[in-house]
């Protein structure tokens, strides 16, 4: 056997379509009859169909994850002179997302175990031009929330949450009301998702 085919494949798009090939045809045939390659009845219900399975009241489909940070950023009047505490251990569109809103990303570290935001770091980051906390959900695992919407609560400030890797909800019960968290999502065909990068209120 040669190297080439001992190399196991990080990801393997031809199995993951085979077990879908059916439906996946049949929605691309669709799309291309109806001509609806942007925007459409198929965004539409991908939208509501998402925001339900995350638990929001809304779903909005946009160009890309780091489309969907900016945006957050911007619904929440999020701009220049302010600052977003993020973790250091992320994809850059997660940075992007916040200096695209003219907001400076503030780094700390992660916690050694899960390599996941440190509520204690954010904590000590937290300075006047504290805006917002981007938690950062990552190859399946989700960021401990409630010292987050803890520190959120204690210092008025908005959670941005992020899922990379991870489509699967994660939980916050108990969110307290000012905190306004927005999630947003992003997918490419090596993550198991949907085609799409959404932005949505979980309130």
């Amino acid at each position: 056997m040669s190297a080439a085919e001992s190399i196991v494949p990080l990801v393997d798009l031809r199995a993951q379509y085979s077990t879908l090939k059916s439906e996946v045809d049949a929605a691309v045939d669709g799309v291309l009859a109806r001509g609806d390659f942007i925007l459409g009845e198929e965004l539409k219900l991908f939208e509501a169909e998402f925001a339900q399975y995350c638990g929001a009241r809304f779903g909005v489909g946009v160009g890309s994850g780091t489309d969907a940070l900016h945006l957050a950023c911007r619904a929440l009047d999020i701009g220049p002179g302010d600052e977003v505490i993020m973790p250091a251990f992320t994809f850059v569109a997660t940075a992007l997302g916040i200096s695209l809103s003219g907001a400076t990303p503030v780094l700390v570290d992660v916690d050694p175990r899960t390599a996941l935001i440190d509520a204690e770091a954010v904590a000590r980051a937290v300075r006047p031009e504290t805006r917002a906390i981007m938690p950062v959900h990552f190859y399946g695992q989700c960021v401990d929330m409630d010292p987050l919407l803890e520190l959120a609560e204690q210092h008025g400030l908005r959670i941005i949450r992020t899922r990379l890797k991870l489509m699967e909800p994660c939980a916050t019960a108990g969110a307290p009301a000012r905190s306004v968290i927005l999630a947003a999502s992003a997918s490419t065909p090596g993550k198991i998702s949907a085609p799409m990068a959404t932005v949505g209120s979980s309130r």
